[in-house]
């Protein structure tokens, strides 16, 4: 039986992506040639995200579990484990971040500090002492720490605090000249001087899931869901001006993660289906009995 509880998109220009059992079991695929690549057993359990997909140069998966296998690395072809840290517990996220033009791996930990790994060998390279996750851009430039007592969007150029607020964001889009933040509650665009260039307030008894940027439309992608009564979720389209333009129905689906600049939409029910029309694209893996 293969039902997905994990599911993890490439920050970077990838047609990559990974999804996972409730435990263990994790599985890379590739949306370009519509097959799965490698199938493999890892220390992954079920929780927030603990399992991050790196694409390039070769993909590697990062997986977490939270009471004592700790981080483990493995070689996304051959499901080969790269190193291990079992000393690194009650992990709760698992980040890919750009740090120094490096590609590194944000540990947010229920307790002990926010640590930093080298991608290369799970060695540490930093521990920050009273932060729960770290965002970046995809070039590095930008970091936006969540702090216990404050978040603060820091100019890694200049090492200087471009804002400081307390916003507790679960996702976060940068740009140009603002970044995109959703809480659950709703969703804000700010400059680099915290100040609200746009906000979408979640509607009553609802929460917001996922962010992505549809570059060809301009548009940002959220899932809506009713936090109440559950049922079939929505995605819904909100310009520039942090208005929705137009919300369609997705189904009853667990999981969704926005890919390929938010042109499709991988869904927990084993399906990528294209945002605009929600035609199934690829069914690539039917959500009770696990492909071959």
């Amino acid at each position: 039986m293969y039902k997905i509880r994990h599911i993890n998109v490439p920050v970077e220009g990838s047609d990559l992506f990974v999804t996972a059992e409730f435990e263990k079991k994790v599985t890379l695929w590739s949306l370009a040639s519509k097959k799965k690549l490698s199938e493999f057993d890892t220390i992954l359990d079920c929780g927030e995200q603990r399992m991050v997909l790196i694409p390039f140069p070769s993909p590697i998966v990062v997986t977490a579990a939270y009471y004592r296998k700790g981080v483990a690395a493995y070689d996304g072809l051959t499901g080969e484990k790269l190193w291990h840290r079992k000393d690194l517990t009650k992990v709760q996220f698992v980040n890919r971040l750009i740090i120094n033009d490096e590609i590194v791996i944000g540990l947010g930990r229920d307790q002990g500090p926010y640590t930093v790994l080298n991608l290369s060998d799970g060695s540490t390279k930093e521990q920050i002492r009273g932060v729960r996750r770290i965002f970046t851009d995809n070039e590095g430039s930008k970091r936006l720490v969540v702090k216990d007592s404050q978040d603060q969007l820091i100019d890694v150029t200049n090492n200087k605090v471009l804002f400081k607020d307390r916003i507790n964001p679960v996702r976060v889009e940068f740009l140009d000249e603002q970044f995109v933040v959703n809480t659950y509650k709703k969703i804000a665009c700010y400059d680099f001087e915290g100040q609200i260039v746009w906000q979408y307030n979640c509607p009553e008894r609802h929460i917001l899931h996922n962010l992505s940027r549809d570059v060809k439309e301009d548009e940002w992608l959220i899932i809506l869901r009713n936090s109440q009564t559950g049922g079939p979720v929505s995605i819904c389209r909100i310009n520039d001006s942090g208005v929705i333009v137009s919300e369609k129905i997705l189904g009853n689906v667990f999981l969704y993660e926005f890919i390929k600049e938010g042109e499709v939409v991988i869904t927990s029910d084993g399906e990528v289906r294209n945002t605009d029309t929600l035609s199934v694209e690829w069914k690539f893996c039917n959500k009770l009995i696990q492909n071959s």
